[in-house]
């Protein structure tokens, strides 16, 4: 997204891109996280142009923002677009919650000790990880709990994944939380048990099958 580079705590920096109006929405249970960008009209823009540079709809851009079709749309407008952000195990105690990064940004929170951000391709989940390389001011983050591991940090044991995560900040400390993940394939069980009902139906079959014969072999024992 040309000039947008950050949002932390429902503001934006308006250094970086043409933001007027920002609001933040968060969807109902179930349903992905979505932030509400007030993105300004530069003159020329067409909706069909503006849907596919955010990656959602006509449809949506013309519901959201009471247009009727789209010639509706003027130059200077401010437009609302939802932008899709990563879930994450930020603390609703936490000072910078929610913490809210569309896909293809990145945001400096915790005092600016912690770079967090958010890419489609890691499964709409905020990855994140000490800026102390960046601010000589701070210090790796430890995972509370774990020895030898912070913040970022990831290891796998055969197809389990742990990953020590980003849960927020107050005044005193960072918050971490280790988050534990299963790449494992997924469970053959029914596979087990339509086995399980093939072997019985094969059986039954054949006993059918023999029966007759089982007839006539008591007939002739008797």
């Amino acid at each position: 997204m040309d000039g947008y580079c950050a949002v932390l705590s429902g503001q934006f920096d308006v250094g970086c891109g043409p933001v007027e109006v920002a609001q933040i929405l968060v969807q109902a249970q179930g349903l992905p996280l979505v932030l509400h960008y007030g993105y300004v009209v530069p003159a020329g823009s067409s909706v069909e142009g503006i849907a596919q540079q955010y990656n959602t709809s006509r449809d949506t851009l013309l519901r959201l923002n009471n247009l009727t079709s789209p010639n509706d749309l003027k130059a200077d407008a401010i437009l609302d677009v939802p932008l899709r952000a990563c879930s994450s195990e930020v603390r609703n105690t936490s000072q910078d919650y929610p913490l809210l990064v569309p896909n293809g940004t990145y945001v400096f929170t915790a005092n600016n000790c912690v770079r967090c951000n958010c890419e489609a391709a890691n499964n709409w989940i905020l990855q994140c990880e000490s800026s102390s390389l960046i601010n000589s001011s701070c210090r790796p983050v430890q995972c509370e709990g774990q020895e030898n591991f912070y913040l970022g940090n990831t290891s796998f044991s055969g197809c389990n994944r742990r990953t020590c995560a980003y849960a927020g900040y107050n005044l005193q400390n960072i918050l971490t939380t280790l988050d534990l993940q299963s790449t494992c394939p997924a469970s053959s069980s029914i596979g087990l048990q339509g086995s399980r009902w093939n072997f019985l139906l094969i059986s039954i079959h054949v006993m059918l099958i023999c029966l007759p014969f089982l007839k006539r072999v008591a007939i002739f024992l008797m």
